[in-house]
């Protein structure tokens, strides 16, 4: 049996942390019965609201290294436990810190590069992020990137550094405990319910979706919208707003599942992205995707498979023509169906997991 050692800068038991991407990846290695994965970074149990200010107010007082004394304990646990793998899930900043053992592989887990984040979402980021990366590269016996669009960008990044091979691209899975076992039937003929998920209301292109819902119901169609992240400013009847659905509680997390279970079409016009959680938990409910095709969004999103793609500058128009097509029509339900199958055999974290553990046995 391999000992793993998981690496997070955020909380790997909380469903929360990086969109419930940390929770279900540590969910799916604990899956696997040849694996004994333990948090090297976090307790099982996380700690509550007492503890969590007593911390604060320590180290606002005696201005204690709370960051240095973290790194201290991974590198002691990672010295002392023997892992096989040390499987480190963004967290640069962390594994430039510490010492990888010779007889423990490191593999790197990341949906983007210091460039694509700044180029691309045009954010801040430090020169110092670009040293950061070069090292946990040389460190990596792998990098598992979440698309070959954002493998692809670091290779040429980073080709200098003769570690291409290195690089490879495996999607993540779905971020739901719980999922169907077959694809699930609804008919698109009486109304169409649309679902739009995101906490960036403008970078997400919620304006173009709002704008889709809006045409929708000026053809004549029962159309509906939810909004599930975020909180704009609309008055409608015929839009439910869910601004923050907590996934650690099971009373959120059945509303998000009944919205999914209803909803004809996710749509994510977005404007940036890497490869949006999203679409796997969509495609689990047999929801096809509509989105604009941006970032890794590509390697997720087949056309015409599991949703379509839309160029960037495409108008609200654009969707609204590919509803119409399918309304009333039996290939919605084919559509569905295979939506359903790629998430099946592709966006799913067994997958992610057993072709992770093969890269690192080659």
């Amino acid at each position: 049996m391999k000992r793993v050692g998981l690496l997070t800068s955020q909380d790997p038991f909380d469903a929360n942390s990086f969109s419930g991407t940390l929770f279900y990846l540590r969910e799916g290695l604990e899956k696997r019965g040849d694996l004994n994965v333990e948090s090297i970074s976090h307790d099982r149990f996380p700690r509550n609201s007492v503890s969590l200010f007593i911390n604060k107010v320590t180290k606002k007082i005696f201005n204690f290294n709370i960051f240095e004394r973290k790194i201290n304990s991974i590198q002691k646990k990672i010295s002392s436990s023997n892992y096989d793998l040390v499987i480190a899930v963004v967290c640069s900043n962390l594994v430039t810190k510490i010492n990888i053992p010779e007889n423990s592989k490191l593999l790197f887990v990341t949906d983007a590069t210091p460039k694509f984040l700044k180029d691309f979402y045009n954010w801040d980021i430090p020169e110092s992020a670009l040293d950061d990366e070069i090292e946990v590269i040389k460190k990596s016996f792998a990098i598992i990137y979440s698309s070959s669009y954002i493998s692809d960008l670091a290779k040429k990044e980073f080709g200098k550094l003769g570690c291409n091979d290195k690089m490879h691209a495996v999607p993540f899975g779905l971020n739901f405990s719980d999922c169907s076992t077959e694809f699930s039937l609804l008919n698109l003929d009486e109304k169409i319910n649309l679902l739009f998920i995101g906490k960036d209301w403008e970078r997400k292109g919620g304006k173009k979706c709002l704008e889709i819902f809006q045409l929708l119901r000026s053809r004549g169609y029962n159309a509906n919208l939810t909004i599930i992240g975020c909180n704009p400013v609309v008055n409608d009847p015929h839009i439910t707003l869910f601004p923050y659905l907590d996934k650690n509680t099971k009373k959120d997390l059945v509303t998000y599942e009944e919205v999914l279970k209803n909803t004809h079409f996710l749509i994510l016009p977005t404007l940036a992205d890497c490869t949006p959680m999203v679409i796997a938990e969509a495609n689990s409910f047999s929801v096809p995707v509509l989105s604009s095709s941006v970032g890794g969004i590509p390697f997720i999103v087949d056309d015409t498979v599991n949703g379509h793609l839309f160029d960037i500058t495409d108008s609200a128009m654009s969707y609204v023509n590919v509803i119409e097509k399918y309304f009333g029509d039996d290939s919605y339900l084919s559509l569905r169906e295979s939506s359903f199958e790629v998430f099946r055999t592709k966006l799913n974290w067994n997958s992610w997991v057993s072709k992770t553990i093969s890269i690192s046995e080659h």
